[in-house]
């Protein structure tokens, strides 16, 4: 992925591209804390008690691999943005 936005002194300032790189930086820690918090207490054994034993096995399994599959795309497509905002050159053209 390649951004081809630039600041500009009639356009975004270095600063609001700096601060676009945190938020993103911040979304994606906060998406893999999220992720943690449901493989961690979500996807838990003991939430599935009101499942026969089989269907707990499964549902867990389908859970679990679900979770990672949607995570890990969602953290990628977050990655991406992030890298290709840190290949961002800041500097403000002055044309």
């Amino acid at each position: 992925m390649i951004i081809n936005a630039r600041p500009h002194i009639n356009g975004n300032s270095e600063d609001d591209f700096a601060a676009a790189l945190i938020a993103i930086s911040n979304a994606y820690d906060g998406l893999a804390e999220a992720l943690r918090k449901v493989r961690c207490n979500v996807t838990h054994g003991r939430n599935y008690q009101h499942l026969e034993a089989n269907e707990a096995l499964w549902g867990r399994q389908y859970d679990v691999e679900a979770v990672k599959q949607q995570g890990d795309i969602a953290l990628k497509a977050i990655g991406d943005i992030h890298d290709a905002l840190c290949d961002v050159p800041l500097y403000v053209d002055a044309a």
